[in-house]
C-alpha cells in the first residue's frame, strides 16, 4: 500500500509525506520493478518539493533498473533542467525521441529546454509541432503554456494572450490536476495578469 499511497500524496501536494511513504520500503524484499517505481515516485515527490538534484538521483537510479519507461525519462530530464544541466537534459530527450520519435512529452519538454536555453525558434518548432493541429490531450498540453512563454519572452503578446488562455482553457476541459500543472497553471495565470 506504500506506493499507492505515496502517489496519492503526491497529488495531494504532499511530497514529504510522499517520500516517508516510499521510505517504508526500504529493507523489505523487493523486485527490481518495484524498486524502479519506488525511485520514480520518490523522484516525482523531490521534484515537486524542488528538490530538483534529489530528484534527478531518484530518477536516475529508477531507469538504471528499468530503462524502457518513456514518462520517466521525461520526468528526469525536467529534473536535469529545473537543476540547471540544460545540456544533460537535451541529451536525455533526444536519446529518447530516437527511439520514440513522436512521444510528445518528450517534445513538449525538449521545447521547454530550447525555451530556457534561449533558442526560441527550436523552441517554437519544436511546440508547434507536438501542439498545434493535434488533439490537445495530457501528452502536449504543455506545448502550449511553452509557446505562450515564448512569445511572451519576445513580446508578442497577442500570441502569448492566445497560447496561454489555451492552455488554461483546455487544462480545464481535460480536468488535469496534479502538482505539475498546478504550478504550470500558476506561472501561466501570473503571465497573463502581466499582459493584461
Amino acid at each position: 500500500l506504500y506506493q499507492p499511497l505515496a502517489s496519492l500524496y503526491i497529488e495531494l501536494g504532499k511530497p514529504n509525506e510522499a517520500i516517508a511513504n516510499i521510505g517504508k520500503m526500504t529493507g523489505l524484499e523487493i523486485s527490481d520493478a518495484v524498486k524502479a517505481r519506488n525511485y520514480a515516485i520518490l523522484g516525482r515527490a523531490y521534484y515537486t518539493d524542488e528538490q530538483y538534484q534529489n530528484a534527478v538521483n531518484a530518477f536516475k537510479k529508477s531507469l538504471e533498473l528499468n530503462p524502457d519507461q518513456p514518462l520517466v525519462s521525461v520526468r528526469y530530464a525536467r529534473a536535469l533542467r529545473n537543476n540547471g544541466n540544460v545540456k544533460g537534459s537535451i541529451t536525455e530527450l533526444e536519446n529518447l525521441l530516437k527511439t520514440n520519435p513522436n512521444y510528445k512529452p518528450a517534445v513538449c519538454t525538449l521545447a521547454s529546454v530550447y525555451n530556457k536555453a534561449g533558442n526560441y525558434q527550436k523552441a517554437t518548432t519544436l511546440a508547434k509541432s507536438a501542439g498545434e493541429g493535434n488533439e490537445i490531450t495530457w501528452e502536449n498540453i504543455d506545448c502550449l503554456s511553452i509557446l505562450g512563454k515564448i512569445y511572451f519572452s519576445q513580446n508578442d503578446m497577442k500570441n502569448a494572450k492566445y497560447y496561454l488562455e489555451s492552455y488554461l482553457s483546455n487544462l480545464d476541459k481535460l480536468k488535469l490536476i496534479g502538482p505539475e500543472y498546478s504550478q504550470v497553471r500558476l506561472e501561466t495565470e501570473s503571465l497573463l495578469a502581466k499582459i493584461k
